[in-house]
Parts: C-alpha cells; structure tokens; sequence
C-alpha cells in the first residue's frame, strides 16, 4: 500500500491502541522509512462487502445502477486525517519500484483502496495483494484494476480488485468486458 491511515496501520500492525501504532510509526520516521501528515479525505465510503463480486458464467452486471450508487458517495465534506507513507527507502528495501507515492489528487482513493485491503488482510493474512503500480506489463493493453489479490494457492484464481469512483456506466461496462476476456474474476467495491 501506498498510504495508511494510522487506525488502518494499527489495524495490520496489532498494536493494542493507536498510542502503540504512533509510537511504532514514530519510530518508523525516525529511520526515515514512513513519513506522516494529515491530509483531508472524504468520510468511509466502502462497505462490509463489495457491491459486487464477478465471475466467469455470471452475467454483466448493472453497470448503469452501479453508476448510480456510485455516483454521490464522494459528495461528503472532506476530514482531516493522519497517514502514514512509505518513503523510496521503504519502497526500495522492499523491492517495490515502481510504486510512487501517492499524488495528493489519490490520497482518499487509495486510502478507501486500503481500507479493502486491510479487510482482506485482517480476514486472510495469507492472501497476497499487488498494488496497480506494481503491475508492469502484467495488464498493460486493458482496464487496470486498483488491485490483485490472490487468495490462496497456485490452483486458486486472482481476482481483481477495484474501487468505483464516480465512473459512468461506460467505464464499468470496459472494465467488466476487459476482465470478462482475460477470464480475470473481479470485486467492485
């Protein structure tokens, strides 16, 4: 992940009261590996579960309803809140090049996209989850998801994972036919 609340941190981290993360984090920026600030995003917008999940013999989904639900869910006043970033020195000891931070413009998408995957995390720590950053070539002549969790083993499917921001209908519908051809099950959350 590109960015984190710190309650999103201390979700992943364990610590027992957000005292604990900040001190974690404090720490963290002190070897100059995460740095924070406060940046103003919209309030939650995701649910417990995705509005929809796909897969190969379901049909299209509704994508003029989905635009509809979409639409407005960013609409609230935005509110300031405390992140945590990983620095290039992070990104580089993890291998993770190619992962830049966050424009500011991105901030409250990738925190919501994050919110999906400390769920994913705190529900299966096993899954494994590629940011669109670190796609490479993997998607390049198509529709490129927020996300790709695969939840398992080698036999087990990835699926594609993306955060609907006011999209129109005909963004839904590129994005389902594109992973509707790569036979690529997806969630839209």
């Amino acid at each position: 992940m590109r960015v984190l609340t710190l309650q999103q941190a201390q979700a992943v981290t364990g610590d027992a009261t957000l005292a604990a993360c900040r001190r974690r984090i404090g720490r963290l920026e002190a070897r100059a590996l995460l740095s924070t600030r406060a940046a103003w995003i919209t309030p939650p917008i995701i649910g417990e579960e995705p509005l929809l999940r796909w897969s190969s013999g379901l049909p299209a989904p509704a994508a003029e309803n989905l635009a509809r639900i979409t639409h407005n869910r960013w609409a609230e006043p935005a509110q300031s809140v405390r992140i945590a970033v990983a620095t290039d020195e992070t990104r580089n000891r993890l291998s993770t090049i190619g992962i830049r931070p966050p424009r500011e413009s991105e901030i409250a998408h990738d925190l919501w996209v994050a919110e999906v995957f400390v769920r994913r995390y705190l529900d299966h720590p096993t899954y494994a989850w590629l940011h669109e950053d670190g796609f490479g070539d993997l998607l390049a002549d198509g529709a490129k998801p927020d996300a790709l969790l695969t939840v398992g083993n080698d036999e087990d499917p990835v699926v594609a994972v993306e955060l609907l921001g006011d999209y129109r209908h005909d963004k839904i519908q590129r994005f389902h036919s594109y992973c509707s051809e790569h036979g690529l099950a997806y969630e839209l959350w």
